[in-house]
């Protein structure tokens, strides 16, 4: 509203503005006219036209002006008048012009020039109509101010570079002819220039109509030999942008010699900089250019853009444009597209590229991608737009399969394309990656796509296909056949998802359908009338999903957890580190665990053969069988139970199903069958305790190569293998067949020849049944070892050990290998032989052995058969003695330990007679004698009934007299210990002892002197005699000396009982010479008795006597003093 207010002022003001000049014509009079035209123009009090006024007055009265020029000046006026033109603009513009003409150069010649023109047009004026003669005022202003043919400060300024111009008037109008001429047009920072045109220029139309000339491409930055040649064309001058429809461009770099026709325009551009500027631009007129030089190997067919610095390649749909990426010499890629974005030494880029990746005679085709190929780094780019038009999957003609995925990645250098990589910081989105056998077939796919229609489409597009013949189908037309009521519109969501379900091709823009092969397989497939598969990979990854090495042409993908080649079959693939190779016509290797049915496959370097439609495994580590139950579970799936062994380390086919039944819609049985090409393995090492007994390394049954058919629907009788066991030579290798055993592993029950076998290398020898399990391997017959034979039903067979359990043991008494052995006989024993340790351990449940033939001698403890003799550990117990032992080593009728213990018996069954530990024993039955020594210096030998332990070193055993003589090595004695409690460790040494076992005295020679309480007692004959109970026989004509430090005080002829360390009672003489005085003194009571305070143990013991010396003795206690009565000591 405020602007519609402030126009209608204007309108207002201009009318009074005219009323109040109220002039018709200006004065002849010079001054009067100069006066009148500056009332008329500063009417308004605008400071512009004061100004102008005040100029022009300056010029006019200082005669810049001549007569005529003043007289055409005044008409001129008059004329503008009368035709009731305002001061402004007309009057500005016409005497603002009138200077600056007279201020050119030539002034006054132009002037004339000018102002014929001038007054031609104002004579031509009708209706008021001022535009034209207002045209040309302002032209001229432009043009002779700035040289320009339209000037704006604030816009596209259009000027002109010309040596002259000649001013015509034709046809009513002014014109300006160039005949040669730079056109140079600028706004802000932009610049352009046509040079070395010619041309008229048309003041009122504002137009130049030119015919030649030329253009570079210099302010981008390109060479001057970048130039179009302009043909004739037509630039309005208020524009910034102008049009040649008929140019000539000449780039060497990509077309050398030749130029080539087409349309240009430039435009100035007020936000562009030079190097990001558009303009100015060329099309060719020729759709089909070669266009050399855009890169290593790349060739480029059809129509061709030039903006700015960048390059377009255009096309038609009819006749898109191509581009072709060679390596080596070799076609890699090729590319169709309606337009191409090039950028030289840069990349090139395109929407909607009918493109082929070349691989050798076959190709990866997609209809409509974008590409952007990467010059420098020859790196090309597939990617899918998200048009619906634009979802197929990738066809891969040399692995037969389509892939579904958004991105391919193509290193043309490395010879590797990358399908589905990721973008850095978008590894999240793990879109799938799908590889998809051109085979596949879904029925759950097929019946979605029907959805609730009574006709699925897959069937009515290939049915419309036969019927007319070829596979273009109008759109519409197929909407028709769909439902008479739909349109493209209402079939558009349908189209789409069968595009990207690789089904049909859709032009949009045509409204046509191309239906590919997919829709011929599918509608037959659902009615099984042509072979399928399932075989359909996904990849899962947070990187790339999958590279093509196109060395060996095998296409590694990751991110796989699982996938099928037989749904009916059962037979399916989990691989390892979810990877998968993928090679040509969809053969694969990978390394995994492939089910088949009721079994699964583990191993590595498997490889699927398309062709043949079976898995050759080179490398089968695990077979795993499950016995089909016969039940089926909620879901109706069968279920089935893991047998408890494995397969192991073979090689083999996994047949599939037959070549031409891969779908499975024929039945055969025997699929799908496993055909062994190598021995297998089996190994009974089930936990770490069985390892130890049936290592794998030695103990296996090696299974001959077999077939194994009918995986999906097999008895537990069918699992059976024929092969070899091979036992770590418990028996040497024999034929055998496992079946399924009662713990469910594979095993067998089976005979013996008639007098056995040898088992571990020959050190023994078995007869009977043998049977294998995951138990172990078991024996029920008789093991023999160095004349002994083992009945046993428990017998177990390990690598290094037999056990068992037998209700007898006999062993008669004879040679083995040369060496003795007796008669042996046991009840209820357990059995554990080491053959490499040539030992056979024996062990009785509760009764012990009967040894020898005498029926007295009994082993509690085991028995050790060896090649060396029958040895023993335990206690050889008999009615005389009892001699236990680690090691006994038995004669026919001997026993012999090099470390034992001796225990003699008593006639008190609770007491021992002697007991000697640490020695060597050598007894010999046959002529009832025993021969033991120390091992050591010092033998403890102890003897319960007399409570006495002595240390001789050697001892021999008269059992026929009972009697055991001790003796030691010459020079040496052996010490007695008294282990009565009350005779405080009483000790004394002596040469010899002997021992009567029915006396149970001990005898003791050569016993230098005892120590008893504080005196020194010296047997008369060096004897000392024991009886039980610690009794020491008491001493005759024995010799005391007291103490033991100073041995002051003799006591001869004395009678002495020791009765411990630190007492004895006794009597004796004691010598008592003074001068010539030979003389003794009897003590008829000595002691040794304990003194002092502390305990029994603690207290010290001395030597006292006392006697009587009557007057019949006559003793002198010195020389002349003679003593009678009592005396002590």
């Amino acid at each position: 509203m405020k602007a519609i207010w402030t126009l209608v002022l204007l309108i207002f003001l201009g009318h009074l503005q005219g009323h109040a000049q109220r002039l018709e014509a200006f004065s002849e009079n010079p001054q009067e006219f100069l006066a009148q035209l500056g009332d008329y123009l500063t009417a308004g009090k605008q400071k512009k036209m004061e100004d102008l006024y005040k100029s022009f007055q300056k010029s006019w009265q200082g005669g810049r002006f001549t007569p005529d020029e003043t007289q055409r000046i005044h008409a001129t006026c008059n004329a503008m008048l009368g035709l009731r033109m305002t001061a402004n603009p007309y009057f500005y513009n016409y005497l603002r012009a009138l200077q600056l003409v007279k201020n050119a150069e030539n002034g006054e010649q132009r002037f004339t020039r000018w102002h014929d023109m001038l007054d031609s047009l104002l004579a031509n004026i009708q209706n008021r109509r001022f535009k034209p003669f207002d045209a040309f005022l302002k032209f001229s202003m432009d043009f002779f101010e700035f040289n320009a043919l339209n000037f704006r400060s604030s816009g596209t300024s259009w000027l002109v570079r010309s040596p002259g111009a000649e001013w015509l008037f034709e046809q009513g109008q002014p014109l300006i002819a160039f005949e040669k001429l730079d056109l140079i047009a600028f706004r802000r920072q932009d610049t352009i220039l046509i040079q070395e045109t010619s041309g008229r220029f048309f003041p009122v139309e504002g137009v130049f109509r030119g015919q030649g000339g030329k253009v570079t491409w210099e302010r981008l930055g390109l060479g001057p030999e970048v130039f179009v040649e302009l043909g004739p064309f037509e630039l309005e001058v208020n524009k910034s942008l102008y049009e040649v429809p008929e140019a000539t461009l000449h780039y060497p770099l990509f077309f050398g010699n030749r130029s080539v026709k087409g349309r240009f325009s430039d435009k100035v551009v007020s936000s562009n900089s030079a190097t990001e500027g558009s303009y100015p631009r060329f099309e060719s007129a020729d759709a089909w250019l070669e266009v050399e030089n855009l890169g290593e190997g790349i060739q480029y067919f059809g129509g061709f853009r030039l903006h700015g610095t960048t390059i377009y390649g255009f096309g038609t749909k009819n006749q898109p444009a191509r581009l072709t990426i060679a390596e080596d010499g070799r076609l890699v890629f090729k590319g169709s597209s309606e337009l191409f974005t090039i950028r030289r030494e840069e990349r090139i880029v395109a929407e909607k590229v009918n493109a082929t990746i070349y691989l050798g005679q076959d190709s990866i085709y997609h209809p409509s991608v974008n590409i952007r190929f990467e010059i420098p780094s020859r790196r090309l780019l597939l990617s899918r737009g998200q048009r619906g038009s634009d979802r197929n999957p990738f066809f891969n003609s040399l692995h037969q399969v389509n892939i579904d995925v958004d991105e391919i990645e193509y290193r043309i250098p490395a010879d590797s394309i990358l399908f589905g990589k990721k973008d850095l910081g978008l590894s999240a989105n793990l879109t799938p990656a799908v590889f998809e056998s051109l085979k596949y077939f879904e029925l759950s796919d097929y019946r979605r796509i029907q959805n609730i229609s009574s006709t699925n489409p897959i069937a009515l597009i290939k049915v419309a296909a036969e019927e007319v013949g070829y596979n273009q189908l109008d759109a519409n037309y197929l909407a028709q056949r769909l439902n008479p009521r739909f349109s493209v519109e209402n079939i558009k969501p349908l189209l789409y998802h069968l595009v990207s379900k690789g089904f049909i091709n859709y032009d949009a823009e045509r409204e046509e359908v191309q239906v590919k092969d997919k829709i011929f397989h599918y509608a037959d497939a659902s009615q099984e009338k042509t072979d399928y598969d399932v075989l359909r990979v996904e990849s899962q990854a947070k990187n790339t999903n999958a590279v093509l090495n196109l060395k060996d042409s095998t296409i590694a993908i990751t991110g796989v957890s699982s996938y099928q080649y037989s749904a009916r079959q059962r037979v399916g693939v989990r691989p390892f580190d979810n990877l998968v190779k993928i090679k040509p016509d969809r053969n694969m290797d990978f390394s995994g665990r492939v089910f088949a049915g009721f079994t699964t496959l583990s191993g590595k370097d498997f490889h699927f053969k398309y062709r043949d439609f079976s898995i050759e495994m080179d490398s089968i580590r695990f077979f795993d069988i499950f016995v089909p139950t016969g039940v089926v579970d909620q879901r109706g799936r069968p279920e089935a139970l893991s047998i408890g062994s494995r397969i192991e380390n073979f090689s083999g086919v996994l047949l599939i199903d037959a070549p031409d039944n891969k779908s499975g819609r024929q039945d055969i049985p025997m699929f799908p069958s496993l055909q062994g090409k190598s021995h297998a393995f089996i190994h009974y090492d089930v936990n770490d305790t069985m390892a130890a007994a049936y290592p794998r390394d030695s103990f296996y049954f090696r299974l001959d190569p077999f077939s194994f058919n009918s995986l999906d629907q097999f008895t537990r009788e069918d699992v059976h293998f024929k092969g070899q066991l091979f036992s770590a030579d418990i028996f040497p290798p024999f034929p055998e067949t496992v079946r399924l055993q009662e713990d469910e592993s594979l095993g067998f029950e089976t005979q013996t020849p008639q007098g056995g076998v040898p088992t571990y290398q020959g050190k023994g020898n078995y007869e009977g049944e043998i049977s294998l399990s995951n138990r172990g391997l078991f024996g029920n017959g008789v093991l023999s070892y160095l004349g002994a034979d083992i009945a046993s039903r428990d017998l177990v067979f390990q690598v290094n050990r037999a056990t068992g359990s037998a209700e007898q043991f006999d062993l008669e008494e004879g040679l083995i290998e040369g060496v003795e052995v007796p008669r042996v006989h046991g009840e209820q024993v357990t059995m554990d032989w080491r053959p490499y340790r040539d030992s056979m351990y024996i062990t009785p449940e509760d009764k012990p052995f009967e040894m020898f033939n005498t029926g007295t001698h009994f082993l509690e403890g085991t028995l050790v058969l060896t090649p060396g003799g029958l040895k023993g550990k335990g206690v050889l117990d008999w009615e005389q003695a009892r001699l236990g032992s680690k090691l006994l080593s038995f004669g026919r009728f001997s026993v012999r330990a090099d470390t034992a213990n001796l225990k003699i018996k008593s006639d008190d069954p609770d007491a021992m007679a002697l007991e000697s530990f640490n020695l060597q024993a050598d007894i010999d039955f046959a002529q009832k004698r025993g021969k033991f020594q120390a091992h050591e210096t010092y033998l403890q030998t102890v003897l319960p009934y007399n409570q006495y332990e002595t240390s001789f070193n050697q001892f021999d055993w008269d059992m026929d007299k009972g009697r055991i003589v001790f003796h030691s090595e010459p020079g040496a004695l052996g010490q007695f210990l008294s282990v009565h409690p009350d005779q405080d460790s009483l000790l004394f040494a002596g040469e010899s002892a002997s021992y009567d076992l029915e006396s149970y005295h001990l005898q003791i020679g050569g016993v230098p002197f005892i120590v008893a309480s504080d005196a020194f007692i010296y047997p008369a004959d060096g004897k000392v005699e024991v009886e039980p109970g610690a009794v020491i026989q008491e001493l005759e004509n024995a010799k005391i000396v007291a103490d033991t430090i100073n041995r002051y005080h003799v006591i001869n002829r004395a009678k002495v009982k020791i009765l411990g360390k630190k007492e004895y009672r006794a009597s004796g003489f004691y010598e008592y010479n003074v001068g010539p005085h030979k003389q003794e003194i009897e003590f008829s009571d000595i002691v040794g008795t304990r003194v002092g305070e502390g305990s029994r143990s603690e207290k010290a013991s001395v030597t006292r006597a006392t006697g009587e010396i009557t007057p019949e003795h006559n003793f002198f206690i010195d020389h002349k003093t003679r003593f009678m009565g009592t005396i002590s000591l």
